[in-house]
């Protein structure tokens, strides 16, 4: 699988997947990995924990939120589509990004996997703009 990194452009995978498809099980360093290896923009999930997110401007972490997990189908999918869709309203290249964009993405797409775990089933668990703006206190 490892062989396929160096022609993605953006990835985004769990702590759980470092060692499958990096040869370290560290997320950092991980994510470190999949940056030397030309991946322009990068996430490595943590669960509750939040993220780890990088690019060539260097690594951050964006803060996971407290919830009560009733079902985590759907959360890393929540996550990513959190943090694409505010990426993509950022009209900029993945190397671009600044760490305090990634930061915020981060949380934003924290805050939907948050949501969407305490919720049964994985699409009907997706939580509505409202919602997410509630959960980041704005």
């Amino acid at each position: 699988m490892q062989s396929v990194i160096p022609y993605v452009d953006i990835m985004k995978i769990s702590d759980e997947e470092t060692a499958l498809l990096t040869p370290y099980e560290d997320p950092e360093e991980a994510l470190r990995y999949l940056i030397r290896q030309g991946v322009r923009l990068a996430a490595v999930t943590l669960g509750r924990d939040g993220a780890l997110i990088g690019n060539a401007n260097g690594i951050v972490k964006a803060e996971g939120f407290s919830s009560q997990v009733v079902d985590t189908t759907g959360a890393e999918d929540s996550f990513w589509g959190g943090f694409t869709a505010f990426f993509l309203q950022a009209e900029t290249e993945p190397e671009h990004l600044t760490r305090g964009q990634m930061i915020e993405f981060g949380r934003v797409g924290d805050a939907v996997a948050s949501l969407c775990v305490e919720h049964r089933s994985g699409i009907s668990a997706i939580p509505e703009m409202e919602e997410i703006k509630e959960r980041l206190g704005k």
